[in-house]
């Protein structure tokens, strides 16, 4: 495909980490492909097998999955399964047989999957019926259906005229007359430099726009907290070189594991924090407009690294045995 700007790195305990952009895009004559790390997403303007042009979504697949499977979705929402030959000149689709997997997991054929009734449950108790992945075409832009709920728009019109992925976000519920509604903007984009946008998709039966909301408040340095009162997340949130470091995915993510499941001390005062608590803690001290479930359950958690137990240490922090 292409020569990906990152790559993968695996720690001393096995644990792996994408070092470089997450989302970038790769051109081939008028054709573009988006990348995740150093996965395939979306061919964005691909030559179709009917001679017209269009977007084919990559299929979700394993580690151990040497060819991608490309999807071409079709009017009725089901798909086509494929390949995608590239070339300096351009991206082309070409149909071939689906994998197991992704038939499964795919709608490509036949009826949309839908809720039904568990018997014997609790009253009201539903489950999913059929293949838990559609798509909905309008114009060149493909909405991504998981079950009943849009969680992608592939080719979606960008505010700079440009066609990329958004992505659906967990938003704040707020019970309003007995029901929970969202509250705020339910999907986001990825800009250059690494971080989010919230806003909304406008969807009609030609296309999808994204609609940029307010552009993200950067983060200041705050204070330290008073050593009669001592406060770790306090301190983290004035520390410029914690700021520095947590660019870093990877220290990022240790930084979470650390305050999961530990106490720590400074001047005989403890200090913990849950697991939603510690990933909103590294969420805001990235800077990112990134959320606590970019980091919750991340595996290890209580696992202490020792560059954060140095750098905490270096704030006055130890952690209680």
């Amino acid at each position: 495909m292409s020569e990906p700007p990152g790559y993968w790195h695996e720690d001393r305990r096995g644990r792996k980490y994408w070092i470089g952009p997450r989302f970038w895009t790769a051109t081939f004559g008028s054709s573009t492909i988006e990348y995740m790390t150093d996965r395939p997403l979306t061919a964005i303007d691909c030559f179709l097998p009917d001679a017209s042009r269009g977007t084919v979504i990559c299929a979700l697949q394993g580690e151990t999955v040497d060819e991608p499977q490309w999807l071409r979705p079709l009017p009725d929402g089901g798909a086509q399964a494929g390949k995608l030959d590239v070339s300096a000149s351009g991206l082309c689709f070409a149909e071939t047989p689906p994998r197991a997997d992704v038939a499964s997991m795919y709608r490509l054929h036949g009826p949309p999957g839908r809720y039904v009734p568990v018997p014997g449950r609790v009253p009201g108790a539903r489950r999913w019926q059929g293949p838990s992945i559609s798509f909905e075409m309008h114009g060149a832009a493909v909405v991504e259906m998981a079950c009943d709920s849009a969680r992608v728009v592939h080719a979606c019109h960008l505010p700079d005229g440009r066609r990329g992925s958004v992505f659906t976000k967990m938003t704040k519920m707020e019970l309003r007359e007995g029901r929970w509604e969202e509250i705020g903007p339910r999907w986001r984009r990825l800009l250059p430099d690494g971080s989010w946008n919230d806003g909304d998709v406008e969807i009609t039966a030609t296309d999808v726009r994204f609609i940029d909301g307010p552009s993200h408040a950067r983060r200041q340095i705050g204070s330290r907290s008073a050593d009669d009162a001592p406060d770790l997340e306090a301190d983290l949130m004035a520390s410029p070189r914690i700021a520095e470091l947590v660019k870093d995915i990877w220290f990022a993510t240790d930084l979470y594991r650390a305050m999961c499941n530990t106490e720590w001390h400074r001047n005989g005062h403890q200090w913990a924090a849950t697991w939603r608590h510690a990933a909103g803690i590294v969420a805001t001290l990235r800077d990112l407009n990134e959320g606590y479930l970019d980091f919750y359950c991340s595996d290890d958690e209580g696992t202490v690294s020792d560059d954060v137990a140095a750098e905490l240490a270096a704030l006055g922090w130890g952690e209680t045995v």
